[in-house]
């Protein structure tokens, strides 16, 4: 569990790098370049975990139960940030990809993830008590 949560931690925070990039920064290219590679990274590693991940049975049968709906929601935003970003990557300007980055899909997308991280978050908690 908190390796589904740490990497959608990073994965999020890629993606909020992205929109708070300067243009005219000397470093744009740079920081764009980093920003987007740590999101195929780990947007990659997300669903290579979800994939293998093994199911430890009987150790929380509530978190047993909730599981395949949370590794469902993780795959499923993972799939829409891709389709996303696949958008960002055919437009010819940052700011035409940054409107794409902060249209209403991509704000409930992110908000969907924060949902994620706090529920992760909870069942590693519970699981910690």
């Amino acid at each position: 569990l908190s390796l589904h949560k740490d990497t959608l931690i990073q994965n999020r925070i890629a993606y909020i790098t992205l929109t708070q990039l300067d243009p005219d920064s000397a470093n744009f290219n740079a920081e764009k370049v980093s920003a987007v590679n740590t999101l195929k990274t780990t947007r990659e590693k997300g669903l290579s975990d979800i994939e293998n991940y093994k199911v430890i049975p009987n150790v929380n049968k509530e978190l047993y139960n909730r599981l395949p709906y949370l590794l469902s929601d993780l795959k499923r935003v993972y799939e829409e940030q891709n389709e996303i970003l696949d958008k960002v990557y055919t437009t010819k300007s940052y700011d035409e990809g940054l409107t794409i980055l902060k249209s209403e899909k991509a704000v409930k997308l992110l908000t969907m993830q924060t949902n994620l991280i706090l529920e992760y978050e909870y069942w590693i908690e519970k699981l910690e008590l």
